[in-house]
């Protein structure tokens, strides 16, 4: 399900699609709106584990920041600093089928005003959200993993069925 920096939302069995049956049997302009509708759930399922601050795997909360870090940000919301991570992640159509990313937009710098306690965008960054939202998920020597992009197989699953669940509803 995840293909290193994003999520394909296609996950039908490889070894039916194509063949004769599949192809009488499903639309395609159907089928490409269902894999939208998978894509656009799992985005949604990444922003979730941003604002609770969970694994993606079920395997409980991230671990939590260092007192230092708490102090710099000023609060000790995990993923959350600027929001533009969270707004970072996106739905893109690529070939036949819609991946789940973060945006390659180059991360706002902000910081606190010397004249009032504001922050506000100031400098230009030269690091891309998806860069970030990399460190995070995968750790450095400084910083331990924050996996919070990505699905399971069992996620997959219950998104696929439910969509095909509502195809055959519409059908009926």
């Amino acid at each position: 399900q995840s293909a290193g920096k994003y999520l394909r939302a296609d996950s039908l069995n490889k070894s039916i699609k194509g063949t004769r049956v599949f192809n009488e049997i499903v639309d395609p302009k159907l089928l490409q709106k269902d894999i939208k509708e998978i894509a656009d759930q799992l985005a949604e399922d990444v922003r979730n584990n941003i604002l609770k601050a969970k694994r993606f795997d079920n395997r409980g909360r991230l671990k939590a920041l260092k007192r230092s870090t708490i102090k710099q940000k000023g609060n000790a919301r995990i993923l959350i600093n600027t929001g533009q991570l969270l707004n970072g992640v996106e739905v893109k159509k690529q070939g036949q089928t819609f991946v789940v990313k973060m945006t390659d937009k180059l991360y706002k710098v902000r910081r606190k005003a010397k004249s009032n306690r504001k922050k506000k965008s100031v400098g230009k960054s030269t690091i891309a959200i998806s860069e970030i939202a990399g460190y995070l998920q995968n750790g450095t020597d400084r910083m331990p993993a924050r996996p919070f992009f990505g699905t399971t197989k069992k996620r997959m699953k219950e998104l696929v069925n439910a969509v095909v669940r509502q195809r055959i509803k519409q059908t009926r």
